[in-house]
């Protein structure tokens, strides 16, 4: 079944916008604490408030865009609020400042995602969402490989120059397809729905019992659902520091490759079933890291955690369009994503206490255990 217009603009405009983001991410550590001087415990906080930023905002968008029945303008505005941090980005010096436009930045991603969501559930068929859901995540997923490789060229071209001036190039280039993204969102296809009264959203909510146990189970797995660093951390400890990227590399490859089969399947046997099976490709990559680690094993095992990654991405959005109506859909996955970014926060700092006191093993064993706890949860509390 073809996807529609709207799910088609919305990946272009979502491969754009990870193009321009991506080409930032792998430069910011170095930029910031070695050229800048900022302390390393300011871009650790950084990165551990700036995607709760997002999700905190997208309870708020979601649930606005349903109340008054109307997305289109919310996405062009989240996504402009992206693109005009970023332009910012050229005009500033100290490493305060643009730590400060880039949490701004994070608030443009919590105010775009809910809604555009809810466009994609309205603008497809129940029986071709996974489909779609995986479809704008492969392409957001080849922006993220493209923008580092975009970022490394620049660096190359400009290897002469001062590298303020060349970190400089890289903000004013990744500005561009920024820009590009929110001028595709303009031929998006508004989808009105009848305007919600706020009341009503949250009772329909809280009346669909099954939707409160998939939350509840997706709580859970999100408590041992730590960071890609601590695996990361973990295959340096078996492979040399210049082979880490590569298997970095290996890990975003068959997250992308199976994004959008991970969506046909969904669509296929259905969201619980195949985030079942994801969860437990999340179990083996755990126990072997624990039980069979070593350097031929590492690729095996960041191929497994790609492949889980692109059934965790998916599936979940899939599941909550099958529970509730499309008109509070938006504040049904706001929800949904609020509450798993919230964990996030916890599950590092759990992980990462487990793994200074008691080392790496320790850490991935508890990862373990809530994976078990939330298998069952989902497969004999929450219906399909």
């Amino acid at each position: 079944m073809a996807l529609s217009k709207n799910t088609k603009l919305f990946s272009l405009a979502s491969f754009l916008t990870d193009v321009s983001s991506e080409m930032l991410i792998p430069i910011l550590p170095y930029v910031l604490t070695t050229v800048l001087g900022a302390p390393v415990i300011a871009v650790s906080l950084f990165e551990a408030v700036k995607e709760t930023i997002a999700k905190v905002i997208g309870i708020v968008s979601g649930f606005y865009s349903d109340k008054i029945g109307r997305r289109k303008n919310t996405v062009i505005a989240g996504y402009g609020i992206s693109a005009f941090m970023k332009g910012l980005l050229m005009l500033v010096a100290g490493w305060q400042q643009i730590v400060g436009i880039l949490l701004f930045e994070r608030v443009g991603k919590g105010v775009r995602e809910s809604p555009r969501d809810s466009l994609i559930v309205l603008s497809e068929k129940k029986e071709n969402l996974g489909k779609a859901f995986g479809f704008r995540k492969m392409l957001d997923n080849f922006g993220a490989i493209l923008g580092p490789v975009l970022a490394s060229i620049i660096i190359i071209a400009f290897g002469n120059a001062p590298i303020e001036q060349t970190y400089k190039n890289i903000f004013i280039i990744s500005f561009i397809p920024a820009v590009i993204a929110v001028a595709v969102l303009f031929f998006i296809d508004e989808i009105k729905t009848k305007g919600q009264d706020g009341k009503k959203i949250l009772k329909e909510l809280n009346h669909d019992g099954n939707f409160k146990k998939f939350i509840i189970a997706q709580a859970i797995f999100a408590l041992g659902n730590f960071g890609i660093s601590l695996f990361l951390l973990r295959a340096g400890n078996f492979v040399a520091f210049a082979i880490v990227p590569l298997v970095y590399l290996g890990y975003n490859i068959f997250y992308t490759t199976f994004s959008m089969p991970a969506g046909i399947i969904a669509d296929k046997i259905g969201p619980k079933k195949t985030l079942v099976i994801g969860y437990f490709i999340y179990l083996v990559a755990l126990v072997g890291l624990i039980q069979y680690a070593d350097s031929s094993s590492i690729i095996v095992m960041f191929a497994l955690l790609g492949l889980f990654m692109a059934i965790n991405e998916v599936a979940p959005n899939v599941m909550v369009g099958r529970l509730v109506e499309k008109e509070v859909y938006g504040s049904a996955i706001g929800l949904s994503k609020g509450l798993t970014g919230w964990i996030a926060l916890p599950a590092n700092i759990i992980a990462g206490a487990l793994w200074t006191v008691y080392g790496p093993n320790t850490a991935f064993l508890f990862g373990i255990v809530t994976t078990i706890i939330s298998i069952g949860a989902m497969m004999f509390f929450v219906r399909d």
